[in-house]
């Protein structure tokens, strides 16, 4: 199975999982992004997400020895964290496979305001991160559902 198919199986995976979810209070937000491991445009996945639920967009090579995995959790900030109106809290980990075995690489943690674009990026040495030069680079957009909202 190529990357491409993979990585569209488990996203529209979970975008079923997101819309099986029952009705309730939970916030529910949509992130629109662009991924680019070793300086390649891999994918532009959309997700559904309810906040604080996690979900994973994973990107390995055919023969399953190498790869990448971002595991991705908003959560609206608390009245306590002093976060502009409209910010958003996208946390991430940064996972690689490399002989067959996950390794944990980094966590980070973005605010970005609804409507606008945070960035990500894991860089490979010194200089500006740009999605050429950097080991993972990610642009992430980010949208409130509104109650009856479906994803595009």
């Amino acid at each position: 199975m190529n990357l491409e198919l993979r990585t569209t199986l488990l996203i529209l995976s979970l975008l079923a999982l997101a819309g099986s979810a029952s009705a309730s209070d939970v916030e529910k937000y949509m992130l629109e992004m662009k991924v680019w491991i070793e300086g390649e445009h891999r994918d532009d996945p959309l997700l559904v997400v309810d906040a604080g639920e996690p979900a994973s967009i994973a990107f390995e090579d055919a023969d399953g020895q190498s790869g990448w995995k971002l595991d991705v959790q908003v959560d609206p900030p608390g009245p306590g964290e002093g976060a502009p109106e409209g910010a958003i809290w996208v946390d991430f980990s940064i996972h690689q496979l490399e002989n067959g075995q996950w390794e944990h690489l980094a966590d980070s943690m973005i605010g970005v305001h609804e409507g606008r674009t945070g960035t990500l990026s894991v860089a490979n040495g010194e200089g500006e991160s740009t999605p050429e030069n950097s080991r993972v680079y990610v642009e992430v957009r980010t949208s409130r559902m509104r109650s009856g909202e479906k994803s595009r």
